[in-house]
């Protein structure tokens, strides 16, 4: 295939739209983890429309399932960590503030099979321990550890992730330009 740009005739070898779309794993120079603090301070200016957003989230009404929290398009860095544990954080505090006890916490991570998963995963805190005390508790204390069961889930959010009404919030950053 030949694509014409500016006058000058540029040879384009056909390629999976997914594969063009996917972050440089590892840690390495050219990796997403080192090259992508434009994301993290773009996600932290929206933070207010973030908390915004999740006070307009209903409550689920009764403990029979956890909360749930899906990453659409997470890719592989420290970035889908910080905004799913403010998503998680914010929740829990609204549970509190209306005086009911917060369910547990599930969040899936979500993006293309070619993401490395293995990194993002080696990138979360530990578990948060839930032993003895209430998950607010748990959260005021957790330091550096997370409140929430992580999962990945491979594939494009343009077909079907999950069962209907399993999540309870979606989040996407930057997978949708």
């Amino acid at each position: 295939m030949a694509t014409t740009l500016q006058g000058e005739s540029l040879a384009v070898a056909p390629v999976k739209l997914e594969g063009l779309l996917s972050m440089k794993g590892g840690n390495g120079e050219a990796s997403y983890v080192k090259n992508s603090q434009a994301q993290a301070r773009h996600a932290r200016s929206i933070l207010h429309l973030l908390e915004a957003t999740l006070d307009a989230v209903p409550l689920p009404e009764g403990d029979e399932h956890a909360f749930t929290v899906a990453d659409l398009g997470c890719s592989c860095g420290n970035n889908t960590l910080f905004m799913v544990d403010v998503i998680v954080r914010h929740i829990a505090k609204r549970y509190e503030l209306s005086g009911r006890e917060a369910p547990e916490f599930q969040a899936f991570f979500s993006d293309l099979p070619s993401n490395d998963f293995n990194l993002l995963f080696q990138l979360l805190p530990p578990l948060t321990s839930f032993e003895g005390g209430s998950l607010g508790q748990c959260l005021a204390a957790a330091g550096g550890s997370r409140p929430y069961y992580a999962a990945g889930v491979p594939g494009s959010f343009y077909r079907h992730l999950f069962p209907e009404r399993s999540v309870d919030f979606f989040y996407s950053a930057f997978s949708l330009h």
